[in-house]
């Protein structure tokens, strides 16, 4: 960071994995980013008809955002952006997150399954992307590692990053 270089940090859905050890390292390097321990749904703009597979086309002026249309997040969480920090990628305002009594699921089967009769936790915006600079460099945080991945799992037919404007989105990441 201190000769101009980036740092790219990719989380996780909780269950899948808990964030905190990241959290742990974006505070010790003094950035006012932080990944939630939760999962986005939307019942509206998802890919695939799977709820915790989100869409959006929330997008700030920031480069990483340049040219994209629309993106897609596969079970995605949600990120704490303090003032420090700059948004890029918001989700749509049809997502929600679980309450955290809810968020008791194992995988995202169940999820799909489940998120119609749990309850949601309502809030204005979730911010899915964000960066902030630090001295010379740049951190970016991407509330989702599969989206500039592939599909190890092999339920969708070719790789996430492939999908809508992901690849768009990894050309700017690494041209940003």
């Amino acid at each position: 960071l201190s000769r101009g270089g980036k740092i790219i940090v990719l989380g996780e859905w909780f269950e899948y994995y808990d964030n905190t050890i990241l959290n742990t390292l974006l505070s010790a390097l003094g950035i006012d980013i932080q990944l939630e321990n939760n999962v986005l749904l939307d019942e509206v703009n998802n890919y695939d008809s799977a709820d915790q597979w989100i869409t959006t086309a929330q997008f700030g002026t920031h480069r990483v955002a340049q040219e994209l249309t629309k993106i897609a997040l596969f079970a995605t969480c949600s990120l704490e952006v303090g003032s420090g920090a700059t948004v890029i990628t918001s989700a749509e305002s049809t997502a929600f997150t679980l309450a955290g009594e809810d968020m008791q699921v194992f995988s995202s089967a169940d999820l799909s399954a489940l998120s119609n009769s749990l309850q949601p936790e309502q809030n204005a915006t979730f911010p899915v992307i964000a960066s902030q600079s630090k001295g010379s460099g740049k951190i970016l945080v991407i509330g989702d590692s599969d989206v500039i991945a592939d599909d190890l799992e092999e339920l969708i037919s070719g790789e996430f990053v492939n999908v809508l404007d992901n690849l768009k989105l990894l050309r700017n990441i690494i041209e940003w």
